[in-house]
C-alpha cells in the first residue's frame, strides 16, 4: 500500500493514499476492503511504533462502518487513535475521510499483542 505524508505518535497515526482505477468495486466507487486495510495496517503500524522489539501486533478484530461512498479519484485520509493500551491488546480506532474532510468510514481495529519468542518457538526455532 503506497502511503503518503505518515505521521506516527505513540497514541496517533495518520496517513494518505491516493485513489486509483485499481481500487473501483465495478461501480465507480472505492471498494470497501481498500478502507479496511488501510484502517488495519495503519493500526498495525502504530501499535508497532510503541511495541518493544520482542513484541508484534496482528490484528485480532476488526468492525467496519461504511458511512458513505467514495468516488474513484482524489485521495482518503486515516487518522487513528489509540483508544485502549493494555499488555495484550491494543484498540485503535481510524477514521477514514477523503479529500474533503467528508468522513467515509469509522474502523475499530483490535490487535493482539504477541512476544516474538512465543511465535519462534511454535516455528521451532530457537
Amino acid at each position: 500500500m503506497d502511503m503518503k505524508n505518515v505521521v506516527l505518535k505513540d497514541d496517533y497515526i495518520e496517513a494518505r493514499i491516493d485513489i486509483t482505477d485499481f481500487y473501483d468495486q465495478s461501480y465507480g466507487i472505492v471498494h470497501g476492503g481498500l478502507t479496511i486495510t488501510f484502517a488495519e495496517t495503519l493500526a498495525g503500524l502504530g501499535s508497532k511504533n510503541i511495541l518493544d522489539e520482542d513484541y508484534m501486533a496482528v490484528g485480532q478484530n476488526i468492525t467496519a462502518n461504511h458511512l458513505r461512498p467514495k468516488k474513484i479519484g482524489g485521495f482518503l485520509q486515516g487518522i487513528g487513535r489509540l483508544i485502549h493500551r493494555g499488555k495484550r491488546t491494543h484498540l485503535w480506532t481510524i477514521e477514514i475521510k477523503d479529500e474533503k474532510n467528508k468522513l467515509i468510514s469509522i474502523v475499530n481495529v483490535t490487535n493482539a499483542i504477541m512476544e516474538l519468542y512465543s511465535i519462534k518457538l511454535e516455528k521451532g526455532e530457537k
